[in-house]
């Protein structure tokens, strides 16, 4: 699986070629649960 991959960036508004990282906190509020994860899928 290859690491970088090409992917929407909100902050450039296009398409780039980076790591695609995307960190979630979550809460239940009394505990706080890093979570990390990527999204994958075809690119026409």
């Amino acid at each position: 699986m290859d690491l970088v991959t090409y992917h929407w960036s909100g902050k450039h508004h296009d398409v780039v070629k980076g790591i695609n990282l995307i960190t979630l906190l979550w809460s239940d509020g009394k505990a706080l649960v890093p979570t990390d994860f990527r999204l994958y899928g075809d690119y026409p």
